[in-house]
């Protein structure tokens, strides 16, 4: 696993504790979210690993406070609902208590293999001394993410149809 990106887990892992550790990795199949305990010299130690198949993945990028603050008042469709709500749900709890300050998360929304309802991880995007080096690793993943093919029941979801000359009718 790449040692460019170390995130905090806020919420969506079921019951990993929250400030878990994780680093993610894509490649052409599948997110990779590995937890891990973390050391400087001789590599991470691996705990456990979460798979995402990247056909799944509905959306996957950057929630910033400011966002939050005006998807609230202008309001926000489908998949923006799909990560703000989520997303302010966890900021929204964290700030009532008083706990942390968190300036932006990354917001994963995928269908999970078992069907149904869109799931979403949510991480801090940059935990404290962590610079920008997470922000720069979400924004190659998003680039790659964005050449690789959708699911039919992702495509389904956004309302899009693939035609048979490769162009995708909204």
């Amino acid at each position: 696993m790449s040692g460019k990106n170390l995130f905090t887990v806020l919420d969506g892992l079921g019951n990993q504790e929250q400030n878990a550790l994780f680093r993610l990795e894509l490649d052409a199949e599948e997110l990779h979210i590995t937890k891990v305990k973390a050391r400087a010299f001789r590599g991470d130690t691996i705990l456990q690993e979460y798979k995402i198949p990247t056909r799944s993945i509905v959306d996957f990028g950057i929630v910033t406070a400011s966002e939050l603050k005006k998807q609230s008042v202008i309001g926000r469709g489908a998949v923006g609902g799909l990560l703000f709500g989520p997303v302010g749900a966890v900021l929204g709890g964290m700030s009532a208590t008083g706990k942390q300050k968190i300036k932006s998360t990354l917001a994963i929304c995928y269908l999970p293999s078992t069907g149904g309802e869109p799931k979403t991880i949510v991480f801090d995007a940059e935990p404290a001394g962590w610079a920008n080096s997470n922000r720069v690793s979400i924004l190659k993943m998003k680039n790659q993410l964005l050449k690789l093919p959708k699911s039919p029941e992702v495509l389904a979801y956004l309302g899009q149809t693939v035609n048979q000359d490769g162009s995708i009718t909204l």
